[in-house]
């Protein structure tokens, strides 16, 4: 297949018009709080709760946003 027109910033084998397709897409920064507590149990059950907010966000291109956040962990220790 002959590919003509690719962008300087396209990598040659990505044809299909997908926003990935570009690296000014990727990337960005962002800052964020997070407040949690843990619990062990029995000695070797450990349980999580975490809650994070962002404070600041900046995605390159097109992509998802950040929003508030709730993590449940467990671990086990053996």
């Amino acid at each position: 297949m002959n590919i003509v027109n690719i962008k300087k910033d396209q990598d040659s084998e990505i044809i299909a018009p997908v926003t990935t397709a570009s690296p000014s897409h990727y990337g960005g920064h962002n800052l964020q709080t997070a407040v949690g507590i843990n619990t062990v149990i029995m000695n070797k059950n450990r349980v999580g709760l975490e809650y994070q907010v962002p404070l600041n966000y900046h995605a390159n291109g097109i992509q998802m946003d950040m929003d508030n956040m709730i993590t449940l962990g467990y671990q086990l220790a053996f």
